[in-house]
C-alpha cells in the first residue's frame, strides 16, 4: 500500500479504520495505524490541542471562602 499516493479522504479512513483494528488487538495494525497518521499529519500539520481554545478563568468571580483548618489530634 502505497500511502503517499492516496488521497486524503482515503488516508483518513484507512487511518481511523486501522486504529480501530489495532485497539481491537489484530498484531500488525498498530504500525499500519502509525504510518496512515504520520502521513496525515505531514499534510495537515498538527492539530491544536484542545487546552490552548480553553479560556482563563474570569477574575470577577470571587474565590471560594478559606476553609476552617482541621482538627489535629495529639497522641501522647
Amino acid at each position: 500500500m502505497k500511502i503517499e499516493q492516496l488521497p486524503d479522504e482515503e488516508l483518513a479512513r484507512q487511518a481511523k479504520d486501522w486504529r480501530r483494528r489495532a485497539l481491537q488487538g489484530e498484531a500488525d495494525a498498530k504500525g499500519l495505524a502509525h504510518r496512515c497518521e504520520v502521513e496525515l499529519r505531514r499534510r495537515f500539520g498538527m492539530p491544536e490541542p484542545a487546552i490552548l481554545e480553553l479560556q482563563p478563568p474570569s477574575l470577577d468571580v470571587p474565590l471560594p471562602a478559606p476553609r476552617a483548618p482541621r482538627w489535629r489530634w495529639r497522641l501522647i
